[in-house]
């Protein structure tokens, strides 16, 4: 596939479904998407070590790496081949039967392909111009792809028309910006990590306690989907308390002689430093604690 680099450069590229990561819930689907260069090696440490070898098509068998352009071929070779290439090989398929295997994979990836509806919104000629407005600032800002915030933002004023998370969001912005200046670099994706590690650990903790076997005990996460999943509920139950966990922190790095954005070594290190402002409280007082949050801190600052 014909492609541009970071400096605006013509580059070819291949891209490749990793089948396994595609159908692992503990992946995002965007996880398992690679690309390759054109010679379909992908190497690091200037060439000494290979990442990704899918330079024949029994290497991308190996792998159980799909060419992305394979997805809507109703060529089915590609299939077969690998089919043929499991049953033939001395090494048993790590997920047993190859035909079971790409059946669930075509069921549950391919067939989100093909059977994708694309959501339309119509607005007819009476629609108001100030509705039409509203519809490009929510929905399209130029063309660019809406962000996570946003699009939290705009499942927040599903469930409580009433609130705003921009507004809120805003208004905790500038306080925190205003009192601690090491807290000029955090956002509204990294405040809803806080909120969304503390509301996952706390549905964590309710599983344990109601007795439910390991499997359906969720993760504590502040990945994309976790973030996506947070209902307005549980930002008003934390979004006080993740304030004040950020304040915290800035006052824990002013006390490590930081005393701007700028000097911080790594701004998402001010998640964890938050969540556990919120977490342990008190207990983060007394001078053996703070030894270990000082030790935990200077590790990372000196990576």
């Amino acid at each position: 596939m014909d492609t541009h680099d970071a400096r605006g450069r013509r580059i070819k590229r291949w891209y490749y479904v990793d089948m396994q990561k595609a159908m692992d819930p503990d992946f995002e689907r965007e996880e398992a998407i690679i690309s390759v260069p054109e010679n379909k090696i992908e190497t690091k440490n200037f060439g000494r070590e290979i990442v990704h070898d899918l330079s024949s098509r029994e290497l991308e068998f190996e792998k159980h790496m799909m060419p992305t352009k394979r997805l809507l071929d109703s060529k089915t070779d590609w299939l077969l081949g690998y089919i043929s290439y499991w049953q033939s090989s001395n090494e048993q398929h790590p997920e047993g039967d190859p035909i079971t295997f790409y059946n669930k994979f075509t069921e549950s990836v391919i067939n989100s392909f093909t059977g994708y509806d694309l959501p339309v919104i119509r607005l007819d000629k009476q629609t108001p111009k100030e509705a039409v407005c509203t519809v490009f600032e929510k929905v399209n800002t130029g063309g660019v792809t809406l962000s996570m915030f946003e699009l939290v933002t705009a499942s927040f004023a599903a469930q409580d028309e009433k609130f705003s998370l921009r507004d809120d969001w805003g208004a905790r912005h500038n306080r925190m910006h205003r009192d601690y200046g090491v807290l000029k670099g955090v956002e509204g994706n990294q405040f809803l990590q806080a909120v969304a590690l503390l509301s996952t650990q706390e549905h964590h903790r309710e599983a344990i306690a109601a007795g439910r076997p390991q499997n359906r005990i969720p993760a504590i996460n502040c990945r994309k989907n976790d973030i996506l999943e947070l209902d307005v509920n549980d930002y008003h139950r934390w979004a006080n308390r993740v304030e004040a966990g950020f304040m915290n922190a800035a006052k824990f790095l002013l006390s490590q002689f930081i005393f701007t954005s700028y000097n911080v070594p790594y701004n998402t290190q001010l998640v964890p430093l938050a969540t556990l402002s919120v977490e342990l409280g008190n207990a983060l007082e007394p001078a053996i604690a703070k030894a270990k949050l000082e030790r935990w801190f200077l590790v990372r600052y000196l990576r």
